[in-house]
């Protein structure tokens, strides 16, 4: 459950795969932020449902669904992939607490590979 989970917060968490997938993607691999944040959301409201988490997991996923409902896609359908990775301010903030939450979860973004596999099962944080 949690490895699901760090996966889902890798992809927003890390601003190299961002870069990779968003700003520089190709026709065959690319990440659309939409969907990012749609798998990120419905896996955010989902942990908070299960008894696996502790309270300051459950706060930190309310958060990532608080700054989901921040976003404006009206603004970032109409500025680039650049604008949105290093100057949106809402998309900079759920990055942020997506790394927060990622950590607390114990992981970094060391345990992903450069594509956002997890490198090895972990165990659960204790």
């Amino acid at each position: 459950m949690r490895d699901n989970i760090a996966t889902r917060l890798f992809d927003i968490a890390s601003i190299d795969t961002q870069i990779k997938y968003i700003l520089h993607g190709t026709k065959d691999e690319y990440l659309l932020p939409s969907e990012m944040v749609d798998i990120l959301y419905y896996g955010c409201k989902y942990l908070m449902t299960v008894n696996d988490f502790n309270a300051n997991e459950l706060l930190l996923s309310q958060k990532i669904i608080d700054c989901i409902d921040k976003l404006n896609w009206d603004e970032i359908d109409k500025n680039s992939a650049e604008d949105l990775i290093y100057h949106n301010t809402a998309w900079i903030n759920l990055r942020n607490t997506a790394l927060e939450l990622l950590k607390l979860l114990g992981y970094s973004l060391d345990d992903f590979d450069e594509d956002g596999n997890l490198k090895n099962e972990r165990k659960p944080n204790v």
